[in-house]
């Protein structure tokens, strides 16, 4: 097998931090790089090299050069142009991560080769602007941050089926970060599932000092406070965005070498969440934003600006075959990384499982070339995630019998196209991974806006629990979205900027509770939890009732 060589993986990080020196502007400034060796394989491993402006002026352009001191060879590299002439490396910015602000960072990664045990390199020298650097200092180890394991086991690990989410929240209220404080609101609506992106770039407050961070998942869930307290959390359900799309996107489909890579991000994560939470009770799922939005994105250059604009047409009927099987491919090898983690690392009551997430489910229904029609069927994943905007929001279908006929139909048409799988725990595995109304929609009813928005919201979360979907999940706790012409919030929320929570909070934190409540009786009653199909057949008389 190809991957064979992944069975017995470790994951091994070394930092070193070095200051050096350089001129700018006729003044010394102070630079520091960080080396880490993420992962090492027989043949070869992975590392991402950091540039870090610890100075009051721009960098504008980098340069890092260093040494091998055995064979190994840099196979495969982003963010950086490389090149190897016999052991000496030199690593050139590309053009989007040359300009380094005071206080930020800047990192690229590498795939390399070699025969032996891999070892850092040395004489690593980092040049900005131009400007000659002074010799580096000595190299001191740091040794590898301990895994602390949570304090709490998860109390309820009972599917409730509702829930929502957080990502991208543009304003908060207390001194947590903005991941923190909206986990902490969620865990308060009665919810013991939690969305979010592991990116920095997701969380405003957490840009400027881990944006280096990015794509580097085990040291984000590892190493970055916030990532670490919510998946500390009593949370028994968590869905990750791992956003690492870019290598399937050019067309070109993927190589070895970027399969090798998604690979080893993949199990490392996999592995580090089934080690650090072993026994906690805890699932993990990896999943991505809408995929379908990524299949028919472009990228155009402006002609009266130069400006990159990134397009995403729903017009378009057929994409590139190449474009299609590398999304294929890139799925694929992300669910095997998943599986051959859960087969090789010894745990027990914490589990991992993938999400693919579609959104123009329509579309495919009409015969264009989706992600449901076109890439579902060749998958092995475990969850399909649909990101209900295309039918839900159109105007004819706030009639909720006009819903359930036509949300009914897409939930079949995904499920038809999902290849049978054995051991998934969900009686379903297509399910609601976002759904919403925004409150703007609703200005004409004044101060009504919000009961109708609850109003919209009961009946999808109906729809969804009679179709027998395993998660129902709002977008979101805090708006994600700034309207310009209204110069307002466009509403998608259950709290808003003002810290005032919404009927649609309510309808979900009375549902969660009597749905909580009825669960303890029953299962004091019973001596056994219900099942899914039971809890559904109650959630629905809930939600009538609400």
């Amino acid at each position: 097998m190809i991957y064979s060589l992944y069975s017995k993986r470790y994951v091994a990080v070394l930092t070193v931090i070095v200051g050096i020196l350089y001129l700018f502007s006729g003044r010394a400034m102070a630079l520091e790089y960080e080396y880490l060796l993420q992962s090492e394989w027989g043949g070869g491993g992975m590392s991402t090299l950091i540039v870090r402006n610890n100075t009051d002026a721009p960098v504008t352009h980098w340069q890092v050069n260093f040494s091998w001191l055995g064979d190994e060879h840099v196979d495969f590299a982003w963010n950086a142009t490389v090149n190897q002439s016999g052991n000496t490396v030199t690593a050139t910015c590309n053009p989007s991560f040359c300009v380094i602000p005071p206080g930020e960072a800047k990192a690229f990664g590498f795939v390399f080769s070699a025969s032996q045990k891999s070892i850092i390199p040395t004489s690593i020298v980092v040049k900005a602007d131009g400007g000659a650097t002074e010799p580096p200092g000595p190299v001191t180890p740091t040794p590898e941050l301990p895994t602390t394991p949570p304090n709490t086991i998860v109390h309820d690990q009972f599917n409730y089926v509702l829930g929502t989410q957080t990502i991208y929240p543009l304003y908060g209220f207390t001194n947590d970060g903005r991941l923190v404080e909206t986990a902490k609101e969620i865990k308060s609506l009665g919810s013991n599932l939690l969305k979010f992106s592991l990116s920095p770039y997701s969380y405003q407050d957490l840009v400027t000092n881990y944006q280096s961070y990015a794509y580097q998942f085990v040291k984000l869930a590892r190493d970055v406070p916030d990532f670490k307290q919510v998946l500390d959390m009593d949370f028994a359900y968590y869905m990750i965005w791992l956003e690492d799309s870019g290598h399937w996107m050019d067309n070109n489909g993927m190589d070895q070498q970027e399969l090798d890579l998604q690979y080893s991000k993949i199990y490392n994560l996999a592995e580090y969440l089934l080690t650090t939470y072993n026994n906690t009770g805890k699932t993990f799922m990896f999943g991505n934003w809408e995929l379908d939005w990524q299949l028919v994105k472009t990228v155009e250059v402006d002609p009266a600006t130069g400006n990159s604009v990134e397009r995403y047409d729903d017009s378009v009927v057929e994409l590139p075959d190449l474009r299609i099987q590398g999304l294929i491919d890139f799925l694929n090898i992300r669910q095997k990384a998943i599986d051959d983690a859960l087969a090789n690392v010894p745990h027990n009551n914490v589990s991992i499982l993938q999400y693919i997430e579609v959104n123009r489910v329509e579309s495919a229904m009409q015969g264009k070339e989706r992600v449901t029609n076109m890439v579902l069927p060749h998958t092995n994943a475990d969850l399909v995630s649909y990101s209900a905007y295309d039918i839900p929001n159109k105007a004819e279908n706030a009639d909720i019998n006009k819903l359930d006929a036509a949300m009914t139909d897409a939930l079949n048409f995904i499920d038809s196209h999902l290849p049978a799988k054995a051991g998934v725990p969900f009686d379903n595995r297509v399910f609601i991974g976002e759904y919403g109304y925004a409150s703007s929609w609703f200005l004409d009813h004044g101060d009504k806006a919000g009961e109708t928005q609850a109003l919209l919201t009961k009946g999808m979360m109906k729809v969804a629990l009679n179709w027998g979907t395993p998660f129902i999940l709002y977008w979101q706790i805090y708006d994600n979205e700034w309207d310009g012409y209204l110069q307002n919030y466009r509403g998608f929320w259950l709290v808003d900027q003002n810290g005032v929570k919404q009927p649609s909070y309510f309808l979900h934190q009375n549902f969660l509770t009597q749905a909580k409540a009825w669960v303890a009786d029953f299962t004091a009653l019973h001596d056994r939890p219900p099942t899914s199909e039971e809890y559904r057949q109650q959630a629905l008389k809930i939600i009538d009732a609400l």
